[in-house]
């Protein structure tokens, strides 16, 4: 599959690491609207990303399938990259327990983003990731202002 996008290769990446840890099939097709993989007979939706800083992993409401995946997957894994060489994983085990959040407005979105919020202090940690070299490219992929190699934070 062709991976065009830095948000796709950092999604990628992810993907990659669960199912290489949970022994996991990655889905044939990237669009895929029920999960990212299988492993063990369970549907499993990855997300690869920095914490929000309120202590949740998040996803866009507005991203309806998106959000339909999360909430209807057999596991929901969380993939963390931040400023050290670890990379963090945690699985979702109450999706119902999610807050909402408004993003400030920008000159792209006018009105901010309205996030779907599981915190963190609820799921589980399953595993840290000490490769300083993938936790490299997480952040070079990262759209994040804060990890962006490109942004001026």
């Amino acid at each position: 599959m062709n991976y065009t996008t830095n948000k796709e290769k950092l999604g990628k990446l992810g993907e990659d690491l669960v199912a290489s840890i949970l022994g996991g099939s990655l889905s044939e097709n990237k669009y895929d609207t029920v999960k990212d993989m299988t492993a063990l007979g369970k549907n499993i939706e990855v997300k690869t990303q920095n914490r929000h800083p309120n202590g949740s992993f998040t996803v866009n409401a507005q991203h309806e399938i998106n959000l339909k995946k999360c909430l209807s997957v057999d596991r929901l894994i969380f993939v963390e990259y931040d400023a050290t060489s670890d990379i963090k994983i945690f699985e979702c085990l109450d999706r119902e327990g999610y807050n909402m959040v408004s993003t400030r407005p920008t000159s792209y979105e006018p009105q901010g983003r309205v996030m779907v919020c599981w915190p963190i202090s609820k799921m589980t940690h399953l595993r840290t990731v000490n490769n300083p070299v993938l936790a490299q490219r997480m952040r070079e992929l990262s759209g994040s202002k804060l990890y962006n190699a490109n942004s001026n934070y």
